[in-house]
């Protein structure tokens, strides 16, 4: 059997969801010492493959990630580049492949439909922070996306995301997904009749190895109880109903507070304000961005680790609150409670009083708690990137 060339769309590494691109392409350096990889990278992108894998080499990009994909210029760019590099499978590690490339051998993970099914557009804050911030580079950006930027954020972004995965989804030999629920999100959305085609290589565990790290007190919640969230703000995070469950908290446990971590920007900046409309400013702290040690401690130190999240293809934050021991509660739609299994208890992501109820529930309960501790561990444990680079592997071979 010859070896292939593989060509790995890799420029999302350096993002929440490049991970799991990352994570798998460390394992295929070791499982896969047969055929050879050309990964493609955003030019700032710090990963690099083993040295000692010499079947692994870097094609740094001129077109990044991080701007906009679905726009003619960047679309003929990195098809041109694809084409350049002569690849007898490409793997598009995220649900973009550009429309003007076409290939036999595709394969493509799609994470999750949520761009299709919610949306996820700037916060008004955010438009008027940029507003504020450079006027002129605004209104060039509104000219240079014309018609488009005619249209809704919300309308553009749906109709845009609709066209670009359902195009990478039909052009694509085989689909990765990271979990069952995606799978059958896939298969139902766009009425695949090929379920074979479609296999499963989920995200992993969280490992911990930062056994150096120390821990950075966070002086805000010391000496206090309080729930825990690290991550992005992004609309279907679903952040702002934790304000509204503290509220109907706030009659049976006035004490407990909230922390959130993460870059304090898009919906962090209209939680905030709105924190201080409610009364809550005393109780609710976002943090913005927290070192190593300071995350470290704020996992040890929270009750309970809260994920409000309307839509996910996997979540990692949850398992990754395991990993240090802490309990979570967690919202009971999409794939989170297939990932999280026994090991969390859940509300109701729309009603206040569910999640109220139910971080009330494991808080008074320290028998269940221990429980949950135990069952996270061996949860986290239970994912991992070896068997998931192993089924991208068969996925390659079976082409």
């Amino acid at each position: 059997m010859n070896n292939k060339r593989i060509v790995v769309d890799a420029r999302i590494i350096g993002t929440g969801t490049g991970n799991y691109a990352e994570g798998i392409l460390n394992e295929l350096q070791k499982v896969d010492k047969f055929n050879d990889y050309i990964i493609i990278l955003d030019p700032s992108a710090k990963w690099r493959p083993n040295p000692k894998g010499k079947n692994f080499i870097i094609y740094s990009s001129k077109n990044t990630a991080r701007v906009h994909t679905f726009f003619l210029r960047g679309n003929v760019n990195l098809a041109y580049e694809i084409y350049k590099l002569k690849a007898d499978v490409f793997w598009a590690t995220y649900q973009f492949v550009p429309y003007f490339f076409r290939h036999k051998n595709i394969i493509l993970t799609v994470h999750d439909l949520t761009q299709l099914r919610i949306g996820n557009v700037k916060s008004t804050a955010d438009k008027k922070e940029a507003w504020k911030n450079n006027k002129l580079g605004v209104i060039k950006d509104k000219i240079r996306k014309l018609p488009f930027s005619l249209l809704s954020n919300s309308l553009l972004i749906r109709i845009l995301n609709f066209f670009g995965i359902r195009s990478a989804v039909k052009r694509a030999k085989k689909i990765t997904v990271t979990s069952k629920y995606v799978r059958d999100d896939v298969i139902d959305y766009f009425k695949i009749k090929d379920k074979d085609s479609i296999f499963m290589a989920a995200c992993a565990g969280v490992i911990l190895g930062k056994d150096h790290v120390k821990r950075e007190e966070v002086v805000e919640v010391v000496g206090k109880d309080f729930l825990f969230y690290i991550g992005t703000d992004f609309a279907h995070k679903n952040l702002g109903i934790l304000l509204d469950a503290m509220l109907v908290l706030k009659k049976t446990k006035p004490e407990l507070q909230l922390v959130f971590a993460g870059k304090k920007d898009r919906n962090y900046l209209a939680i905030e304000e709105r924190a201080k409309e409610l009364g809550l400013q005393d109780r609710v702290h976002i943090l913005g961005f927290i070192s190593e040690g300071q995350k470290l401690w704020l996992f040890k130190n929270a009750k309970l680790y809260v994920f409000p999240s309307l839509s996910e293809g996997f979540g990692i934050p949850p398992l990754e609150a395991m990993a240090y021991g802490l309990p979570v509660v967690a919202s009971n739609k999409t794939a989170i409670p297939e990932v999280c299994g026994d090991a969390a208890a859940y509300f109701d992501p729309e009603d206040p009083d569910s999640i109220a109820e139910t971080i009330l529930k494991v808080l008074g309960d320290e028998k269940l708690r221990a429980k949950m501790i135990k069952e996270g561990y061996k949860r986290n444990e239970f994912y991992n990137w070896s068997d998931s680079a192993k089924a991208i592997l068969s996925g390659i071979e079976s082409l």
